[in-house]
């Protein structure tokens, strides 16, 4: 053992506390090394001085006597009962108030955030809710019928005793149906004959309030027996050609119909003055919605085997393509080849007629 290990162990090994390997190496060093034995020589003088000290005062017994009696009468400890809601409520307050009398900067700042609060609140309670106005849509009598797409508003034409005639023979037919009479082939024939030339009248250009097509969007010769068209049908007609349509019939018809829609409005693009190109933003976005849908209708018609849907839907599917390709801000050239195409095809006829 070393000094060092040995000079803070002396007070234990004096009173005995360490364990016996441990004092029998100290007791093997200080044997050896002097200056250990002094250390603990003069550790044990000073504990024996210790010992020699006789006090003076003597404690009698009386007092100690005394204190235990004075312990013994001490009261046992009260349980404190917790204090009612309102004294704390008026504590806290009083801590609260005290803390704000020493910062009347902070007391200030508080009562401006406090009247701030309340003047929001009944700002916000006195001001008008925004009243939603809604828009109900009503069956009236249309003059003038508006292209949803880029052209301008075409007039309504004027009936002849002609298309009368044809209308009184299809309501007759339609009023059959209606009864629960199933259609003859042929009767179905003229149906579909007196529809046709009801929507093929000659408009009137003349007449009072034809609004006539603008010259930046001139229209196409289908457009034209398009927008003569009349703005609806009679009711039974319409009703024929619900019930003679299944659920999956209908899907394609309205999907015939958009995609109608979306080529009427990309042949009539026009391009940016100056620039030489054409934005077909809207175009692009909805031939990518189409085209998958094509797609499905198209895989659906050929399960069902219905040749004629998935004819059209497949004469369908490359424009909705080539469309969907383009930049949004194509050149002339690569949007006139698209519409050559589509006059070539006469892709739009065929959609109408389907």
């Amino acid at each position: 053992m070393k000094c060092e290990e040995c000079l803070p162990l002396l007070e234990e090994f004096a009173d005995g506390e360490v364990d016996r390997r441990t004092s029998e190496s100290m007791s093997a060093h200080m044997a050896a090394c002097t200056e250990c034995a002094e250390a603990f020589d003069a550790l044990s003088a000073e504990q024996e001085m210790y010992l020699r000290y006789d006090r003076e005062l003597e404690v009698p017994p009386s007092l100690w006597h005394g204190v235990r009696e004075r312990i013994a009468e001490a009261p046992t400890e009260r349980v404190t009962k917790p204090l009612p809601l309102l004294s704390r409520l008026r504590g806290q307050l009083a801590i609260v108030l005290g803390a704000l009398a020493l910062r009347p900067a902070l007391a200030s700042s508080l009562a401006l955030l406090v009247v701030g609060v309340a003047a929001g609140v009944l700002w916000l309670a006195q001001a008008p809710s925004p009243v939603r106005e809604e828009t109900i849509a009503q069956l009236t009598p249309i003059k003038n019928i508006e292209s949803p797409l880029r052209g301008e508003a075409y007039p309504v034409p004027t009936r002849d005793r002609s298309a009368d005639v044809e209308g009184e023979r299809t309501q007759t037919i339609a009023s059959k149906a209606t009864d629960g009479q199933v259609a003859s082939p042929g009767q179905t024939a003229n149906l579909v004959k007196a529809s046709a030339t009801a929507t093929r009248r000659p408009i009137n250009p003349g007449g009072a309030g034809d609004v006539l097509p603008s010259e930046n969007h001139p229209e196409a010769q289908d457009d034209v027996l398009l927008s003569a068209q009349p703005a609806l049908l009679d009711d039974d007609v319409l009703s024929i050609n619900t019930r003679l349509l299944d659920p999956e019939e209908k899907e394609v018809a309205r999907h015939v119909e958009h995609a109608q829609m979306l080529l009427r409005s990309f042949r009539n693009a026009r391009d940016t003055e100056g620039e030489g190109v054409v934005n077909i933003v809207y175009e692009k976005s909805q031939s990518r919605k189409l085209l998958d849908e094509n797609t499905s209708l198209q895989l659906e018609a050929e399960a069902a085997g219905n040749k004629t849907t998935a004819r059209i839907l497949n004469s369908l599917e490359p424009f909705l393509l080539d469309i969907s390709n383009l930049r949004d801000e194509p050149s002339r050239d690569e949007v006139r080849s698209i519409k050559d195409r589509m006059q070539k095809k006469e892709i739009i006829a065929s959609l109408q007629v389907y």
